[in-house]
C-alpha cells in the first residue's frame, strides 16, 4: 500500500469500526488520486489520527452506513435487480 506523499487530491475519507472476539479497531481509510490519476489508499490507525478525527469518527461511521445503503439501492436499481 502506497502511503500518501502530500501530493494529489484526497477523494474520500472512510472511518471503519472493526471488531472481533476480544478486539476492536477504528481505522480511517484515506483514498487519494495522484498526479497521474491513479487512486491509492492509506490507513490511519487510531494513534495516528488527530483529536478532531477521533471526535467525529462516530458521525462518519453513521454517514458511511447511510451512504452504503443508498449506493447499494442505486446500484441494484441500475442493474434492474
Amino acid at each position: 500500500m502506497k502511503r500518501w506523499d502530500g501530493k494529489g487530491e484526497i477523494v474520500a475519507v472512510v472511518p471503519d469500526r472493526c471488531t472481533g472476539p476480544g478486539w476492536v479497531n477504528t481505522p480511517v481509510w484515506v483514498y487519494w488520486r495522484d498526479e497521474e490519476g491513479t487512486i491509492h489508499q492509506d490507513c490511519l490507525q487510531p494513534e495516528e489520527q488527530t483529536d478532531l478525527l477521533q471526535e467525529i469518527f462516530s458521525i462518519g461511521v453513521n454517514v458511511k452506513y447511510v451512504l452504503y445503503k443508498a449506493a447499494l439501492a442505486s446500484l441494484k436499481r441500475r442493474e434492474g435487480a
